[in-house]
């Protein structure tokens, strides 16, 4: 089967059934990092090149070459969260350090665009390393900037990989009953969860 015929199966409406099909067993399958890498190959040769021209160079790099990709066993919290327009899928996982609460290690499994993959992998990159409170200050604007800019109906992607950390950040708090949460992570959320993300455009 030729990589243009490839292309045009896993293109538009195709795409979107296949996210819905496999979506959730993409977040839980034991075998969901050979998935992604078989999808990362077939999109990298067809509809992610056939539009190189409307991404920077920094999303096409994300894009192909992921950075903290893969899921955190036992991890302390866990951050799932979903876009029902277009069917991309995140999950991020996180390790803590409990007594200073900085983030030591994350890592996202996203299913979707080329777009959403290299958000969530600029996203790692931008927290790891930061408290939570600092990465919860992390914006989706931040991430466009890091990768570069995003193509106005892509932007939605940015979104969602700050509605992962930020969801990831409130299961920490959850998951320790002796740990208050933070106003300020209820509070993102519910402002997250009022924004179309497919209204927002860059500024």
């Amino acid at each position: 089967m030729g990589t243009k015929l490839l292309y045009y199966i896993l293109s538009g409406s195709c795409l979107v059934l296949c996210i819905n099909w496999v979506a959730g067993q993409l977040l839980n399958s034991v075998s969901s990092q050979e998935l992604l890498a078989l999808l990362y190959r077939l999109l990298d040769k067809g509809k992610m090149l056939t539009m190189a021209p409307m991404y920077s160079e920094k999303v096409l790099e994300h894009f192909r070459n992921p950075r903290n990709m893969g899921e955190i066993e036992d991890p302390d919290s866990v951050g799932d969260v979903g876009n029902p327009v277009c069917g991309d899928v995140m999950r991020i996982t996180l390790k803590v350090d409990d007594e200073t609460e900085t983030i030591t290690d994350i890592k996202f499994k996203t299913f979707g665009c080329g777009a959403a993959i290299a958000s969530s992998s600029a996203v790692t990159e931008l927290i790891k390393g930061k408290t939570l409170r600092e990465a919860l200050e992390v914006s989706n604007k931040t991430v466009v900037e890091e990768l570069g800019g995003l193509p106005p109906v892509k932007v939605h992607c940015s979104v969602l990989a700050e509605q992962g950390i930020a969801a990831a950040i409130k299961d920490y708090y959850e998951r320790r009953p002796d740990k208050q949460i933070p106003p300020q992570v209820e509070e993102k959320l519910r402002k997250l969860q009022d924004i179309d993300p497919h209204e927002i455009a860059p500024e």
